[in-house]
């Protein structure tokens, strides 16, 4: 059976949602727009960039948000995943994360926070979530 983007999204959203994060769905981004925004306590910070095959392009995209999130994963279906280097994804301190057709979420790889880090961009980008929910209660 083929998971889709949008499956893989929704499975990660669901596992995240039970481990106590708030979520946001295609939140911008430096520029970018993240596939799933997690927050928990605002202590941590979780961004993820969800693809139904192209790999390589989510590992471009996912380095985008280590600037400004301390853990980040690429998630993708299960089978998709064989073929990307646990070594190479540690070295750009990239999380893994697989999604099977049921739903299930695994921690293939467990990220690291990236080098380049930076906490003040976390704290503006934590400030525009909380802002943007208060509008939203608003309204």
């Amino acid at each position: 059976m083929r998971i889709r983007e949008a499956d893989v999204r929704a499975a990660v959203v669901g596992s995240l949602v039970a481990q106590g994060f708030r979520t946001e769905i295609e939140f911008p981004l430096l520029g970018r727009i993240a596939d799933v925004l997690a927050l928990k306590d605002e202590a941590a910070c979780v961004a993820v960039e969800c693809k139904e095959r192209d790999w390589r392009r989510g590992v471009k995209q996912a380095r985008v948000y280590q600037v400004a999130c301390e853990f980040v994963y690429l998630a993708l279906p299960a089978g998709r995943t064989s073929d990307i280097g646990t070594a190479f994804l540690l070295e750009q301190s990239l999380g893994l994360l697989e999604v099977t057709s049921d739903g299930r979420v695994t921690e293939v790889v467990a990220p690291r926070q990236a080098p380049h880090f930076l906490p003040e961009l976390k704290e503006r980008m934590v400030a525009r979530l909380e802002e943007q929910s208060t509008i939203a209660e608003a309204e």
